[in-house]
């Protein structure tokens, strides 16, 4: 009788079948969002995630690089996009005339970009007389565009430095901030991305090291590098300067700077002379 019962009970009431009640719940959510979002808010977020596929100042470079051959498909009246190899080894050609064969390669590699980026290629078709171009104007042009070799900035370097800005016509504070920044960088072993603007009319905050970065204490002072080029993420780090007990000290010069500092957001290497 039980059994009958429990049959009958089964024939009465549908089992519902495992996970049909989450499908449903998933399938309702996902026309929920969809009523939120169109293909041109798609396109627009698509196109932005683009550019930030690249480093900005990469980026920035790049559009430069875009910008130069344009002009100059436009004035020949020639195809820029998708690009042909016979056209690029017209442009190489004339790149060749003033810029070096690194140069040439970083245009190069900013039109390959873009034209991935604009959606004519995924991948770019073999451009066997391109390649033997470029190695042919390396050898061609020698020594002509090789820039002096960098020296490396030592104590010495620092202390003449030091007594050309105790020289110079620089205000008192400019002449600490540009002192600070010297010294920080070296001890710091900084790039100039790491702390400085890239343009002298503007500065990016998430970037640029600003004063709320650096925390001074007795013996040392803690400096957040929020980007870097080798952190393209901008994970960020902390650098941690310690007093060296000598006349060129970068905590000191820290501390120096802090206290005659009008505490005004922004860089920390910003000029009272020329406010840019």
């Amino acid at each position: 009788h039980t059994q009958q019962h429990h049959q009958h009970g089964l024939q009465g009431n549908k089992v519902q079948r495992p996970g049909t009640t989450r499908r449903s719940t998933t399938n309702s959510i996902t026309a929920r969002r969809l009523r939120n979002v169109t293909i041109h808010t798609l396109t627009n977020k698509m196109h932005q995630f683009l550019l930030n596929s690249l480093d900005p100042r990469t980026n920035a470079q790049y559009n430069r690089c875009l910008t130069e051959y344009t002009a100059f498909c436009k004035h020949f009246n020639i195809q820029g996009f998708p690009v042909t190899e016979h056209n690029l080894m017209l442009y190489t050609n004339f790149l060749a005339e003033h810029s070096s064969h690194k140069n040439i390669k970083v245009h190069l590699s900013a039109i390959k970009y873009h034209d991935i980026r604009f959606g004519h290629h995924t991948q770019l078709p073999p451009l066997p007389r391109l390649c033997l171009l470029i190695p042919s104007i390396k050898r061609t042009q020698g020594s002509k565009h090789v820039k002096p070799k960098r020296q490396p900035v030592t104590i010495e370097t620092l202390t003449l430095i030091y007594k050309h800005l105790l020289a110079s016509e620089y205000c008192a504070y400019d002449r600490q901030m540009l002192w600070t920044a010297c010294t920080t960088a070296f001890f710091g072993f900084l790039r100039s991305s790491e702390y400085l603007s890239p343009t002298m009319q503007d500065y990016d905050p998430t970037v640029t090291l600003l004063f709320s970065d650096i925390t001074i204490m007795e013996s040392k002072a803690l400096i957040n590098i929020k980007t870097s080029k080798t952190d393209p993420f901008r994970h960020g780090c902390v650098l941690r300067l310690f007093s060296t007990n000598h006349s060129i000290c970068p905590v000191n010069s820290l501390k120096t700077l802090c206290r005659i500092h009008h505490k005004e957001p922004g860089p920390s290497t910003r000029s009272q002379t020329d406010p840019t």
